[in-house]
């Protein structure tokens, strides 16, 4: 089980890359991050810049939980007292922490459309698309509450 979330994190980075390559393609030489209440652009950096910083920011992230995952993986199960109690409860955290992982991605993907849709340079009204960012902070909200629903593997003991 843990190898097919493994793989929808795999098909998430692989999702964000594209979609910011999609947004990036079509993107002004500068591209408007803050506007005004008028809707007057007001900071800007370059299209490059954009591209760079947003692929830098996506990898660091990834690569510090693909390590905390890797550490966590290392902790041995202790029955009975320590982070993990049972095998099961250690296997539904790792799963749980490879889907927060691929929807942390999402979010991104989400943020690049919304910057794109933001900087289009064919008159779209981009608060139509707001519902992007606030998607990926729902997403990823939802799923930290639902540990709650792994957290009651904590104390299993198989029969």
């Amino acid at each position: 089980m843990k190898r097919v979330f493994s793989f929808i994190r795999i098909i998430s980075l692989l999702f964000f890359l594209g979609g910011l390559l999609f947004v990036y393609a079509y993107l002004p030489e500068n591209v408007s991050l803050y506007s005004d209440q008028l809707g007057t652009p007001i900071y800007f950096i370059s299209k490059s810049q954009f591209f760079y910083y947003s692929f830098a920011f996506f990898l660091v992230v990834n690569l510090l939980l693909f390590v905390f995952g890797k550490v966590l993986d290392g902790v041995p199960v202790t029955e009975g007292r320590g982070l993990f109690s049972s095998e099961i409860f250690k296997n539904k955290t790792l799963i749980w922490l490879e889907v927060l992982i691929s929807l942390i991605n999402v979010f991104f993907v989400t943020g690049a459309a919304f910057i794109g849709v933001y900087n289009n340079r064919v008159n779209l009204d981009f608060n139509n698309f707001a519902y992007l960012v606030y998607l990926g902070t729902f997403l990823i909200f939802a799923w930290i509450l639902s540990y709650g629903f792994v957290l009651r593997y904590r104390s299993y003991q198989p029969s």
